[in-house]
């Protein structure tokens, strides 16, 4: 990967050649450490984002001891560490990242790299894979910076009556429901089960405030067609990038057109990306 920058091919470079490239590589880290700022709700995408580890304090669904592993099969030791819907579908728990780990940090087509100057918490959402004993290596969802970052902008749009289409682990619910300029939020999941499971614990954040909360569950392409609401912020894609909420469903029916009652609708990922967009969670 290192090649090009030289006009070397990396598999002919010299052992001197190597150990330069990486003298030069940890340098420039630890310089890039150095510039380590606070991660705050309006800190602004740049290419190269570093972040205090200390700064980093994602809300925990439940309470777990952290894993290590990227991939939670590999979890040698998983009592205490996962938390289990009561089907078994879903798996919870809050990954490390270590120091200097390299995360994906996306904004539209633009992509970049984020990286905090110790370990962190990545709570993180995992789907058993079919009817395996597996789950599947990529989350359903993980609470990252570019996961924040590329939520921002439905988040702007969010007033008066607002759907949510997509639970996940509840950060755009929470803070939509908690923004000023809205009145009501209704949230549209199509798991029974993940809202029974998780609802739960995100109630805490949203009582005491005056406003009106529903859910529904289906389907949200159903659902949204005739709806009555004033913006609909839509996850329900399973990655990031030219998402769009009226394409080929995967029973092969054509969902084409607006929600006739919704003035804004907004899907996340609606931006063009490639596949490098995807992160390390």
């Amino acid at each position: 990967m290192f090649g090009p920058f030289f006009g070397l091919h990396e598999f002919s470079m010299t052992p001197a050649l190597r150990r330069d490239l990486k003298a030069k590589e940890e340098q420039l880290l630890k310089e890039r450490l150095v510039t380590a700022e606070p991660w705050t709700m309006k800190t602004p995408w740049r290419k190269r984002l570093t972040l205090t580890a200390a700064s980093w304090q994602p809300r925990s669904l439940f309470t777990v001891e952290p894993t290590t592993f990227n991939d939670v099969n590999n979890e040698t030791e998983p009592v205490g560490k996962f938390a289990i819907s009561p089907s078994g579908r879903f798996l919870y728990c809050e990954k490390i990242l270590p120091k200097a780990a390299k995360l994906a940090l996306l904004q539209g087509s633009r992509k970049g790299n984020v990286l905090f100057d110790g370990p962190v918490r990545i709570p993180s959402l995992h789907e058993r894979s079919g009817e395996s004993k597996h789950w599947r290596a990529d989350p359903w969802m993980s609470l990252t910076p570019s996961e924040i970052i590329t939520q921002r902008p439905g988040y702007r749009l969010a007033r008066g009556h607002v759907v949510v289409a997509g639970l996940g682990l509840g950060w755009a619910l929470v803070d939509v429901f908690r923004k000023r300029t809205v009145t009501k939020v209704t949230l549209v999941e199509i798991s029974q089960e993940l809202v029974d499971w998780v609802m739960p614990a995100l109630a805490p954040h949203l009582r005491g405030l005056g406003k009106d909360f529903d859910t529904i569950v289906g389907n949200a392409k159903d659902v949204l067609a005739d709806f009555k609401a004033d913006v609909a912020l839509i996850d329900i894609f399973p990655d990031y990038g030219s998402n769009d909420f009226y394409v080929n469903g995967g029973d092969g029916k054509r969902f084409s057109g607006r929600p006739k009652n919704i003035d804004t609708v907004w899907c996340w990922g609606s931006a063009p990306m490639g596949d490098e967009g995807r992160g390390w969670f």
